[in-house]
């Protein structure tokens, strides 16, 4: 199986030329637990292009992840992961982090990829980004990690684990 990642676009970031900085955290999107809560996610930014300073590098707050969620960074607190293509960088997802300005003509290219606890519904509809015919020739553990493997009972589909459907198709 061959996958471009334009195929993909929800999974890929891009800094176009004038890309303002940003800072977030990504586990805000789950308001479920009140602080202190587990850590929910995981998450890679993986560089498609050089990542510098001057085209946005992901910004980031080492030691974020257990601060109170209204702290603010202070400007010497945030480091850039510059970094040559192919590299990336790895935090958790309570981390403060984003993409630095891009201050060039350039396009800046990543791609991000994150895990989250099996009970909580992740940030991009796999089931719809990623056509069924392309996952049908992907390993197992490929097709668990998009949320074919149902978790204590949660993500099920007709009551039944959704790895059925793939099985379906072998029948």
């Amino acid at each position: 199986m061959s996958l471009k990642l334009n195929d993909y676009n929800a999974m890929a970031a891009c800094a176009l030329p004038s890309h303002d900085r940003q800072a977030y955290r990504d586990e805000d999107a789950w308001i479920c637990c009140p602080d202190p809560k587990p850590h929910l996610q995981i998450e890679a930014m993986y560089s498609l292009t050089d990542f510098t300073q001057e085209n946005g590098a992901t910004c980031i707050v080492p030691g974020s992840h257990r601060w109170p969620r209204k702290r603010k960074a202070k400007p010497k607190e945030v480091i850039q992961a510059e970094m040559c293509a192919g590299s990336a960088v790895y935090y958790l997802g309570r981390t403060l982090h984003g993409g630095g300005a891009n201050n060039t003509v350039d396009n800046r290219r990543g791609m991000f990829l994150g895990f989250v606890v099996g009970w909580l519904r992740t940030e991009e509809n796999t089931f719809l980004s990623v056509p069924i015919e392309h996952v049908y020739d992907m390993p197992m553990r490929a097709q668990e990690l998009l949320g074919y493997k149902s978790h204590a009972g949660i993500g099920v589909v007709n009551v039944g684990n959704p790895m059925a459907l793939l099985e379906q198709r072998n029948d």
